[in-house]
């Protein structure tokens, strides 16, 4: 159960994260089992942000790697065209070996670009998880809350059945030893053959 009002933002230790070892909640199945239905607007945006994030560093990493390869094949090309011009006087190549210089230059300057933007991911990854982390401790504490004021009316209610019970209890036990009574009376003053008369005359009238 959530509260319409407006609640105020826990902040929670900035190093939490990295002290407790917390995993990346939505790829936690504990917290998607827990918190998939309770999921308030909050929530929703920063696992959505999260998500992107995750998506957006995996094709950052995807793209490192196909620039490594680029880079690779590039040096090769400008190692063999190096050679061909300088040992064979190939200077009909000498174009097509700037042209592949020119290329790796900026395939170099795009892969320190990568490395730059894959060094902010664990840092920026690691904010929006403790986001997404204080939104669920609130939304956990408002339920554990809530959860706790229908537990005490529980308790409550236990209680007051507890006492009727220990009345009825008490009421019992005192018609029953009325009746016992009464009952030893009667036997001792009219006897055993009158008692089975009137029982089957009184008990038998009665359940008629």
């Amino acid at each position: 159960m959530f509260f319409s009002r407006k609640r105020k933002k826990i902040l929670l230790d900035k190093n939490i994260i990295k002290k407790n070892n917390v995993p990346i909640l939505i790829k936690d199945k504990s917290w998607r089992d827990v918190f998939a239905t309770k999921s308030n607007k909050s929530i929703t945006i920063s696992s959505k942000q999260l998500e992107e994030l995750l998506l957006e560093q995996i094709r950052c990493m995807k793209t490192l790697e196909e620039k490594k390869k680029l880079k690779r094949e590039l040096t090769a090309k400008i190692l063999v065209m190096s050679d061909k011009i300088n040992t064979k006087g190939a200077e009909d190549s000498i174009d097509e070996l700037l042209k592949y210089k020119e290329d790796f230059a900026k395939v170099a300057e795009e892969l320190e670009e990568l490395y730059k933007k894959l060094e902010e991911y664990p840092a920026a990854i690691e904010a929006l998880n403790r986001d997404l982390l204080e939104e669920t401790v609130q939304i956990a504490y408002e339920d554990l809350l809530e959860g706790q004021k229908e537990l005490d009316e529980i308790h409550k209610e236990i209680e007051k059945l507890r006492e009727r019970l220990n009345v009825l209890r008490e009421n019992k036990e005192g018609l029953d030893n009325k009746l016992s009574y009464l009952y030893s009376y009667l036997h001792t003053m009219i006897g055993h053959e009158e008692i089975e008369k009137l029982d089957i005359h009184y008990f038998k009238k009665e359940e008629e």
